[in-house]
This record gives structure tokens, C-alpha cells and sequence, in this order.
């Protein structure tokens, strides 16, 4: 039985357990109220609000102009720092934080003196990272060891405000009393920004050593790679300590290229990894060299690390034959990309672009632009700009995309395409074929000398309040994957819009069978694309929603093309992610199954989602 929607049930949920059937309800309209505006974009009665003598109106009115994020809310929002609520101040530093304009620290920094509630510091403290200049970072450095603290590094370290004395503090923060949240992030800051200073690597070794918090640990091998620490070290970790996935894939990425013969028994052990994540990246990592072998793939469990392993190391008739066997879209993928390596590869590229379908066929257009970035010159044949355009007029949103963005830097020889490519952008549908849009957009305002004008969608998918007013507390919805189980708790509070997208969703029965089609360890594992290539959406989209949520390992975010562009395709985070805060609509959370999570490889399928009773 398909997991649809049901009313009845809800509504009896809803009446023993909402807390909006009670003296809650009039708040609960208001925030509704709010919220719509904050969907428009209406800053001007969003600042009306903001001025309300009740404090949760002004508290939700600050926190949507964070969303909103235009300029003309600046003055009001410094106002609000000195509301007498400090909730009201919270939302007011987030808001400010969101518009990331250096004219709010005097105010913010007046703030920070004055508050005195935790919860409220920490905003301030994160808005001043995303406002102050690298010559005001010091104000940081004296501000406690706390999870708000060290993301507004990160935030500032984004912005160029990171020294010597930004990295003794963060290395101070690494210690065991800083708590295991603290020490991720200052990790991370690390691993994004280190200074290269040789006496940091026998620290950066005792602390991964005596540390046991795999997501500081991953962050500290990505950190030891960056001041080209001994290779050898890493290989010992590899071959000697018990690590958790995405702390074997940090160590074999900073190893890098540097592997030789006397590695062949540790490399063809992690080739055989019962793990998509390590096996694929340890082929990516083999050099090409005489000793390494293409046989090797008959030991390697995994069919897209195969894959990728014959693509690497074998023979166009080996590839060839690899395909001819295939039948999993994605090891089908990963074998046309390899004829990317060979100067005559275009024309088995030809050929297939013209015997597949999407998304196959979206995944060979994609070995040819990497064909012509292999070989600059070849690009320059009448052959290719024959497949370049079959591609292309084929309206597929994937091989309009990646020619037009190949384009861009090519545009010179084919200013005679003008015309046609005007033509191919008028007959896009939006906003299902936005990316290729904006692309086309672009290509086209480089050849004409002009700005770009980005797309607008406008067929927003409206907030179903009733729906979100049957939801118990504390949503939960159980996710069942060819890796095992893992259980998502929605944030409809948070994240109206995109709740309402995914019971939407939920409800016609979209996600099953949906695949991930993305997995990068130590990031994200994402999903749920209708052609499994990243590409698709749906004919809606729905507004971004920031709030106070940052990205932390479990988050749940939407994946978009740009501000107001999200749809379903969805994202997991495996560790803290401050450069996404802000950024990116969170809507939920893992609380279940994280281990499940860390399995995840490319082509692995959601079988059955259900609501979890309580």
C-alpha cells in the first residue's frame, strides 16, 4: 500500500495534540499572516510588522525579513537590536546577518555588549561574521569557545578575515572541554583556510589521534593534506586504525596522486571497499602509471566503481564491451565518460548520443564536453560543432546547460550560433528548464556585451496551511533505501513552503524508486531527482526559507538553482556546513539512521517513505 496522505488520521491527531487548536491559535494566524508576506517579498509590510506592540509579531516579522534580505530593511533592523525582547534582538541579528552589510556592526557590536541571554549572543556573534571587515575579526577572537562563535569565523574566514591569530584561536578550540560541536567546526575552519605552517602537522597528528569525533577527525586529514604532510602517515592511518567512511575518503583524497608500487596491496584492498564513497574515490585517486592494472576490476564488488575503474585503466574495445553488458544507468555513465581520455573518442560519443535517451543519453553529451576540454584543439573540427548543436537542439535541459556553459568560454568561434541559440532559449518551458535558461542567458549577454537577466519563475507552489495545521508535533517520516533505513523529522515552522512541497510530494507517491544521484563524502548525499541526473524539478517551484537553523550533520536542505527555485530534490549534510547557512532552506532533520546515511552511494534508491506514528 502506497504511504498517501491521511486526513482522517491527521485530524484526530490534530485535535488531541496541536498546539494550535488551543490559545495559541491567534499567534499561529500571525506567524501564517507573516509568512505569506515573507513569500512575496514584502518588505514594506513586513517592516510594518516589525513595529507591532507584540513582541512575537515582531520576533516573526524580523526573522522573515532574514529570508526577504533586501537592503531597504537595514535601519529598522538595527532598530530592533534594541528591542526590549531579546527574541526580538535574535531575529533582528539573524536578518542583519542575511543582508551581511558592513554598516550593521556598530550597531551589532553595540548588541553584543548589551544582550546578556545565550541564545541571543550567539546570533549576534553570527552576524557579526557575515558583516565585519577582516581588520574587525579581533572582535571575535574575544568572544567565548561557543558553537555561534566559531561559525562566525567560518562565515568571516569566508570574507577573507582569517590570520595568524584566527588560527591560534581556532586551534584552541580543538581541545576536548570545547564539546564535540565546537571542535567540528573549528576543525573545519581548519581543513577550509589553514596557514601553512610545518610545526602545525605533529599537532594536527596527536589531536586526530586522541580525538573521537569522526567529523573533527575527517576535517583534521583534510587539514594535514593541505600542508603536504607526509603521504605516509595517511597511508598508515589507512592501513592501520579503524576509520569511519568519510574519514578513509579524507585520507585517500590528501594522499592525492602520491601512491606508487609498494601501495598495491592497500590500494586494491580499498578498491574492494564494500563502500561506494572510499572505492570510488580511491580510483579517481591511482595515477596512471605502468603499474597499475585494468584487471584489477574483477576484484571490486561495486559496479559504478568498476566502472569508473575500466574507464580509468582500460582499452576503447574493453569500454566498449563494458557497456554492451551494462544495465545500470549510472555504470553506463561513468563508461561513456572514459571515452573522454582518447583523442578519437568523439566519434563512439557521436554515436551513442544518438542510440541512448535521457538521462543516458544527458550523461554521453557530458563526455563530450569533457572530450573538448581534453582536446582544446580537436574542439575546433567541423565534427564537433555538428555533435555540440545535435545536443543541444535536442531541448534536453542537461545538454543545453553544459553546451551553453562550454560556450561561454568558447563563444569567439561561434558568434554565428546567435540567432539559433535565441531561438533554442524563446522555446524553454520555465521553470522546469531553468538552469539551462540562465546558461543560455548568460552565453547569449557575453556575445551581445550585456548584463544577463535572470529568470524569475513565478508559478510558486502555494503553502497548503490546513494540511500543515493536521501535523503532530514533531513530524516524522520513515525513509526506506537499498542501504537500509533512516528516519527524517520535518521543520514545518522553519519551513512551511518546502513542508508542504514534500507532503505534496509524499502523497502522490514521488519518492519511491527515486535514486541519489549525488554523494560526496564529508558533504552531502543528494536526491530525489525525477530523471536521476540532478536536472529535473517539477512545473512549481517554491520560496528559499532561511531561519536561525544552520547545517549541521543530519540537516536536511533543499537542493535549488538559485534563490526561489527549489522543487524536490533534496540534500543531506554528513558534517557542519557554515558556507551553506543561510544559503540554502532547511526542512528537516535526520534524528534516525545517520549510519544508513554514510552508505549512501550514487544510484542507491529510495524504496518506501511512511509516516512514523507515535
Amino acid at each position: 500500500m502506497k504511504p498517501y496522505f491521511s486526513f482522517i488520521f491527521f485530524a484526530i491527531v490534530f485535535f488531541s495534540c496541536n498546539p494550535y487548536s488551543s490559545d495559541q491559535g491567534k499567534v499561529y494566524l500571525q506567524w501564517k499572516e507573516i509568512h505569506e508576506f515573507q513569500n512575496q517579498r514584502n518588505t514594506d509590510t513586513l517592516l510594518y510588522f516589525l513595529k507591532s506592540d507584540q513582541a512575537d509579531i515582531r520576533r516573526s516579522a524580523a526573522r522573515a525579513l532574514g529570508s526577504v534580505q533586501d537592503e531597504k530593511a537595514l535601519n529598522e533592523l538595527k532598530f530592533a537590536l534594541a528591542d526590549e525582547q531579546e527574541e526580538v534582538r535574535a531575529a533582528a541579528a539573524f536578518a542583519l546577518g542575511q543582508l551581511g552589510n558592513v554598516q550593521a556592526f556598530p550597531s551589532l557590536q553595540a548588541a553584543l555588549m548589551r544582550s546578556k541571554e545565550f541564545s541571543t549572543l550567539e546570533e549576534i556573534r553570527m552576524a557579526l561574521g557575515k558583516c565585519l571587515t577582516p581588520k574587525q575579526v579581533g572582535i571575535l577572537l574575544d568572544q567565548p569557545a561557543s558553537p555561534g562563535n566559531l561559525r562566525a569565523l567560518a562565515y568571516a574566514a569566508q570574507n577573507g578575515a582569517y590570520n595568524d591569530q584566527v588560527q591560534a584561536y581556532v586551534l584552541t578550540c580543538l581541545q576536548d572541554e570545547n564539546g564535540r560541536e565546537v571542535q567540528s567546526l573549528a576543525a573545519n575552519i581548519l581543513a577550509r583556510n589553514i596557514i601553512d605552517q610545518q610545526d602545525l602537522i605533529p599537532q594536527i597528528q596527536v589531536l586526530f589521534e586522541e580525538s573521537d569525533n569522526k567529523e573533527a577527525r575527517y576535517h583534521l586529514l583534510e587539514a594535514y593534506g593541505k600542508m603536504k604532510g607526509n603521504a605516509g602517515w595517511l597511508k598508515y592511518v589507512l592501513e592501520k586504525q579503524t576509520l569511519a567512511p568519510m574519514e578513509k575518503c579524507a585520507a585517500i583524497r590528501e594522499i592525492g596522486k602520491d601512491w606508487n608500487s609498494s601501495d598495491i596491496p592497500l590500494i586494491k584492498k580499498l578498491l574492494k571497499d564494500p563502500l561506494y564513497n572510499v572505492a570510488s574515490i580511491m580510483v579517481s585517486a591511482v595515477p596512471e602509471a605502468d603499474w597499475v592494472k585494468s584487471d584489477w576490476a574483477l576484484e571490486m564488488p561495486l559496479m559504478i566503481p568498476k566502472a569508473q575503474w575500466l574507464g580509468k585503466t582500460g582499452d576503447m574495445k574493453l569500454i566498449s564491451s563494458a557497456l554492451d553488458t551494462a544495465r545500470n544507468v549510472y555504470v553506463k555513465g561513468e563508461l561513456w565518460k572514459a571515452y573522454a581520455r582518447f583523442p578519437t573518442g568523439l566519434e563512439a560519443l557521436q554515436e551513442g548520443l544518438a542510440r541512448t535517451s535521457v538521462p543516458e543519453q544527458a550523461f554521453v553529451f557530458e563526455a563530450i564536453i569533457e572530450w573538448a576540454n581534453q582536446f582544446p584543439e580537436q574542439s575546433k573540427s567541423d565534427l564537433f560543432k555538428r555533435v555540440l548543436w545535435q545536443g543541444m537542439q535536442s531541448r534536453d535541459v542537461a545538454m543545453i546547460y553544459y553546451g551553453a556553459l562550454w560556450l561561454q568560454s568558447n563563444w569567439e568561434d561561434y558568434s554565428d550560433w546567435q540567432l539559433r541559440l535565441s531561438e533554442l532559449k524563446n522555446e524553454l518551458k520555465l521553470p522546469i528548464d531553468l538552469e539551462a535558461y540562465n546558461e543560455l542567458e548568460g552565453l547569449l549577454a557575453k556575445m551581445e556585451g550585456r548584463t544577463p537577466n535572470k529568470a524569475n519563475p513565478a508559478d510558486m507552489l502555494p503553502i497548503d496551511w490546513q494540511q500543515l495545521s493536521f501535523l503532530p508535533p514533531h513530524p516524522q517520516f520513515e525513509f526506506y533505501t537499498t542501504q537500509g533505513g533512516f528516519v527524517l523529522e520535518l521543520l514545518p515552522e522553519a519551513a512551511p513552503a518546502a513542508v508542504t512541497a514534500f507532503l505534496k510530494l509524499w502523497n502522490e507517491g514521488f519518492y519511491e524508486e527515486k535514486t541519489f544521484h549525488r554523494v560526496v563524502p564529508g558533504f552531502v548525499a543528494q536526491g530525489a531527482c525525477p530523471r536521476g541526473d540532478g536536472f529535473g524539478g517539477m512545473n512549481w517551484v517554491i520560496p528559499s526559507e532561511f531561519d536561525e537553523h544552520q547545517f549541521e550533520a543530519g540537516s536536511v536542505g533543499l537542493a535549488s538553482a538559485g534563490k526561489d527555485t527549489e522543487s524536490c530534490q533534496f540534500f543531506i549534510n554528513y558534517t557542519s556546513t557554515p558556507r551553506l547557512d543561510g544559503r540554502y532552506t532547511i526542512f528537516a532533520k535526520v534524528v534516525y539512521g545517520m549510519e544508513t546515511v554514510e552508505r549512501l552511494g550514487v544510484g542507491d534508491q529510495i524504496m518506501e517513505v511512511k509516516f512514523k506514528k507515535k
